[in-house]
């Protein structure tokens, strides 16, 4: 064979393989993908999270005001803070049956360092600041995330999709555990996966009629060094800048929201709450420069600073620590970001929500904190007026 004739040959091979080599590949329509039970139609898209994406776990009724709603539904609530690149879908698994258990997302969210859903996380898997995928057991403790050890993890945003898959690049055994049958891993039903090759780039897809090991082996062909089993049947889907990649056969409970948009790790979430809410201190309106109060699941949040120096506080913040010190003649008030706890002059009260960053402002439920230095609070629901008046 002469060398011109060899070097079309080696060419013609490279490309072919080229074609089939996930690689290269930043979207797809349905493409067999092999595995140990045969090929099996994927498709899936690829993110390149290392180029400064943010990522939000939300949840419809914290987002939309209700406990379901479509991918679009959720991705018109973020319109504002879509970046030119924005993927949103399902991961936790959730109860869609009515009665108590409606809607109910099993497993824990955590978004941004804040806690969106309160529960466990037997199967977690998460992102740190630098966009860096991982997989963990763990729980929340202190409004904190941390593992089954007692240390605390460096994760920001945090689901409970099962089973774990791979991990650090090793396949794990698929194995039957509380509420997980044989059956349902062995059935070939539609599933969904996610996960991050080492140099960063974040894999989502789904699989028409495959088992759980089947799905593994997917992922092993797209080198994902970690990842994972996400909500799938009826539930599986993506969505990309204002398109169906698949689309979900029900409503779903919760999303993950990913962007290009930095900014959207910082802003505030979209809520139930509609027309401007109002603070009132002995009748005198205070005013707002940036973050306005909100009303976020069900609960009243006020920015800490605006009311506080009105009232004569000064306000000092720890960013290190996530503590704000708000300090007049009479009072020293210390609050904790994600704490259900305050102290006032060294006494330890309750908050029925914790204190959180929202928009880039410290937000607060004000009742427990003000009633403490001696004012009463009151909620003008017909002027969405919140009314602090000095006390007796």
């Amino acid at each position: 064979m002469s060398m011109r004739r060899y070097s079309v040959l080696l060419f013609a091979l490279t490309l072919v393989l080229s074609l089939f080599s996930p690689m290269d590949v930043r979207a797809s329509s349905p493409r067999g993908i092999p595995t140990s039970g045969g090929n099996r139609n994927t498709t899936w898209i690829e993110i390149p999270l290392q180029a400064g994406y943010s990522i939000r776990g939300l949840t419809a009724i914290e987002t939309l005001g209700r406990p379901s709603g479509t991918l679009s539904d959720f991705a018109a609530a973020m319109e504002s803070y879509a970046g030119t690149d924005t993927i949103i879908f399902a991961v936790n698994y959730f109860y869609a049956y009515g009665g108590p258990n409606a809607y109910r997302i099993i497993g824990g969210i955590v978004s941004q360092g804040n806690i969106v859903n309160h529960s466990y996380f037997n199967w977690g898997a998460g992102f740190n600041a630098a966009n860096e995928f991982s997989l963990f057991d763990g729980t929340i403790h202190n409004e904190a995330l941390f593992d089954l050890n007692n240390n605390q993890l460096d994760i920001i945003t945090a689901f409970n999709p099962y089973p774990h898959l791979i991990q650090d690049n090793v396949r794990l055994p698929i194995e039957p555990f509380p509420g997980v049958t044989q059956a349902w891993l062995d059935g070939r039903v539609q599933r969904a996966f996610m996960g991050q090759r080492s140099d960063g780039t974040f894999v989502v897809g789904n699989i028409s009629g495959a088992n759980m090991q089947e799905v593994q082996d997917v992922a092993i062909y797209f080198n994902l060094v970690n990842a994972v089993n996400i909500d799938g049947g009826a539930s599986a889907g993506i969505w990309r800048n204002g398109s169906y990649i698949t689309r979900p056969g029900r409503q779903l409970a919760s999303v993950i929201f990913i962007t290009n948009n930095q900014e959207a790790a910082l802003a505030s979430t979209p809520t139930q709450s509609t027309g401007e809410i109002t603070v009132t201190i002995d009748g005198e309106t205070v005013l707002f420069e940036d973050q306005h109060p909100i009303i976020h699941n069900g609960r009243t949040l006020v920015p800490v600073r605006g009311v506080f120096e009105h009232l004569g506080f000064d306000v000092v913040w720890d960013r290190a620590a996530r503590q704000g010190t708000l300090t007049r003649d009479d009072a020293v008030i210390v609050i904790t970001i994600g704490s259900y706890t305050f102290t006032t002059n060294g006494v330890v009260y309750e908050l029925d929500v914790p204190a959180q960053i929202i928009g880039g402002s410290t937000m607060l439920p004000l009742r427990a904190v003000l009633e403490s230095v001696g004012y009463d609070l009151d909620w003008d629901r017909n002027t969405r007026t919140v009314e602090i008046t000095s006390g007796s």
